[in-house]
């Protein structure tokens, strides 16, 4: 979704000003304006589909191309739906509009007061193709330090593999033992 990776960071930096301690801060494969930007022969191509295909036929990667296809054909009825929703007269088809183009217009507008003074944890899949700048690019500037966590999978099915999962919930461990937490003996 547009903007978590800003909110996320917004949210430890108020944490660590009110004097919190952030345990962890994690970026999930979110480029650090809130948008991916497709590569510069990708763009010359006019379409982030075109560009995928092309990418995935140079590689020879037919299955993958199916997979993708199907996808594709689900993610273009999802946006055909919202795009539906989004021209409804409905009060709650305009207030979904106004709310998505507030969150588009703050991602914009945020200007970071300080920078986080920790570490940034990020997760980046692995896609065997790319066709979109690096999605950790630009986090470095914004915190002490950014460790990068490449995992298994698209931007899509990432977070369903279990080498990711594995490695998150890994992370999110080693976090919180540096915090300091400790788990209960009722809890396994």
């Amino acid at each position: 979704m547009v903007g978590t990776g800003i909110l996320a960071l917004e949210i430890a930096l108020q944490l660590q000003a009110a004097g919190h301690q952030v345990a962890l801060l994690a970026m999930l494969d979110t480029p650090v304006d809130g948008y991916f930007r497709l590569l510069p022969w990708a763009r010359r191509l006019g379409s982030p589909w075109l560009a995928a295909a092309v990418a995935l036929v140079r590689a020879g990667n037919v299955a993958e191309i199916l997979r993708r296809t199907k996808e594709h054909v689900l993610l273009r009825r999802l946006v055909d739906y919202v795009r539906a929703r989004r021209r409804s007269t409905t009060p709650e088809g305009q207030r979904s509009v106004r709310i998505w183009a507030s969150i588009s217009d703050a991602v914009a507008a945020y200007r970071q007061g300080s920078r986080f003074a920790g570490e940034i944890e990020f997760f980046r899949a692995e896609d065997p193709i790319r066709i979109k700048e690096d999605s950790a690019l630009g986090w470095d500037s914004r915190a002490q330090r950014v460790v990068v966590h490449d995992v298994p999978g698209d931007h899509s099915s990432y977070l369903l593999e279990p080498a990711t999962q594995q490695r998150i919930a890994e992370t999110i461990e080693r976090a919180l033992a540096r915090a300091g937490w400790r788990r209960r003996p009722d809890e396994q």
